[in-house]
């Protein structure tokens, strides 16, 4: 896990500050803990990819994600519950394929490919965070 990730912590959303400290904010009410980083992760689902700003352009089966800055496309095959990430950048011209389950590696795939965060809506995703507790 990296700067940056969204992770869940007791059914809370949580943005990870210093992975090394476990140093966490609450995204809920901006307060920083530390906390013990294992088994936190989120899993990915339609309603993650929507608050990340992805849209579906087939039915349930593929979503995209275009960020006209980096010319990056980010691509989201779903295939039997599990989603295949691609990109596509005009200016490297580099494709990349592999299996993605949860959120922290969407992001890290993001940062990769694009030298960027990802912008996600915290408040849709600590919504659908919290409601899964």
């Amino acid at each position: 896990m990296k700067k940056n990730d969204y992770i869940k912590v007791k059914g809370n959303l949580k943005k990870i500050l210093d992975p090394d400290s476990g140093s966490v904010l609450d995204v809920a009410t901006q307060m920083v803990t530390n906390e013990e980083l294992k088994a936190c992760h989120i899993p990915i689902n339609e309603e993650i990819l929507k608050a990340c700003g992805f849209e579906n352009v087939n039915g349930e089966y593929v979503y995209i994600f275009h960020d006209a800055d980096s010319s990056t496309s980010i691509i989201i095959n779903k295939e039997m519950n599990n989603y295949h990430i691609m990109t596509t950048n005009c200016i490297k011209t580099q494709n990349a394929i592999k299996e993605i389950v949860i959120l922290s590696k969407l992001q890290d795939f993001y940062r990769e490919h694009s030298n960027k965060e990802l912008n996600i809506d915290e408040k849709r995703l600590a919504e659908i965070v919290n409601k899964s507790k």
